[in-house]
């Protein structure tokens, strides 16, 4: 197994290093522009952010950072990845000292293999939201850049899962995922019977939950139909690469953070987003109400302080909403654990 330390150096490498072989870059403003490797094209539209370290064509919407740039150019795993990175930029590769078993090396294949079939279904996701003609996709284009950017969104796999499950069921089979793998995920739901098999989401925004390398572990969705009755938010079903009380959304980025001095803690993925896109990079929300002690614990490995942004609508006839007392209950388990909280009131519109 790749020690974590090594994914870290291999992580630290200036993107354009990586991308060099691959693509001309030419400067322009704070950016880096030139022809994407990945279709053909006569005027530049692939951009590079050395800052961010990340990458996105403005045409055919890929992105993301050097890690998953060579995964997708190269068509390797994640592991084949740094693997490859590190070789072709003398770093070392160190592997953690333990002797897997037989069956753990199983389970870490399977791990694999599911996270490059979500891949694949953020992907569908993507594609439906950027290249969907119909009224449908449009209300949700409407909803979603009405809170981000379209450029944002493409770079952050936002997405949306059409109401009609023909549209994904047609997609997995000309794909040929792994159904038994979407079953385990949750994203594949078996009807009453057992004879049939329907997405989970349907008519949803899709958000992509990542974990701290930047690979997709699952989604949380908000429906945008006009059924009465349907919950606004799911989440995906708890897995082997993802468990509700574990997962931090927006870890990805807040740990690339490394000279900032705190982290803002907010409500949910969609005030995340909202954060980042105006460069609050540092910013993560838990995936329920409460904090559990394994995410305060992955924290403390990124800073010593965090600051709550609760939301500031409260109900009426009381004094707080369901958002301060969250705040009260999780900055005191903060507290104890040995962070410095600080709490800043900052209303959110949904």
């Amino acid at each position: 197994m790749i020690s974590e330390k090594t994914i870290e150096r291999v992580r630290d490498l200036n993107i354009e290093d990586v991308l060099k072989p691959y693509v001309t870059l030419q400067k322009k403003g704070s950016s880096l522009m030139g022809i994407c490797p990945f279709h053909s094209e006569k005027t530049g539209s692939f951009s590079v952010s050395p800052s961010k370290s990340l990458y996105h064509c403005f045409s055919c919407n890929r992105g993301g950072d050097a890690i998953h740039f060579i995964m997708e150019k190269e068509n390797l795993s994640f592991a084949e990845a740094i693997e490859f990175l590190a070789k072709n930029h003398n770093i070392h590769l160190e592997k953690t000292e333990t002797e897997k078993s037989v069956e753990e090396r199983e389970v870490y294949k399977h791990k694999e293999s599911l996270l490059v079939t979500l891949e694949q279904v953020n992907k569908f996701y993507i594609e439906n939201l950027r290249l969907g003609i119909d009224i449908e996709t449009d209300n949700a284009k409407k909803y979603i850049f009405g809170r981000w950017s379209e450029d944002f969104c493409y770079k952050n796999g936002v997405g949306y899962a059409p109401s009609d499950p023909s549209k994904f069921l047609t997609y997995i089979k000309e794909k040929a995922l792994n159904i038994n793998n979407l079953i385990e995920l949750g994203i594949l739901k078996k009807s009453e019977k057992g004879q049939n098999l329907y997405p989970l989401f349907r008519e949803r925004v899709t958000i992509p939950i990542k974990d701290k390398w930047g690979r997709v572990i699952g989604f949380t969705c908000r429906y945008v139909g006009e059924k009465p009755g349907v919950n606004k938010y799911i989440n995906s079903s708890n897995s082997i690469i993802y468990t509700k009380g574990k997962s931090i959304f927006g870890i990805d980025k807040a740990s690339r953070c490394k000279d900032s001095d705190y982290i803002i803690i907010v409500e949910g993925a969609s005030d995340v987003l909202r954060m980042q896109s105006v460069g609050f990079y540092n910013t993560v929300a838990s995936l329920g109400t409460s904090w559990t002690e394994q995410q305060l614990e992955q924290l403390k490995g990124l800073t010593d302080s965090i600051c709550f942004i609760p939301d500031s609508d409260p109900p009426e006839g009381k004094n707080y909403g369901p958002g301060f007392e969250a705040v009260i209950k999780n900055g005191s388990n903060a507290i104890k654990k040995g962070f410095n909280v600080t709490v800043r009131e900052l209303p959110f519109t949904e």
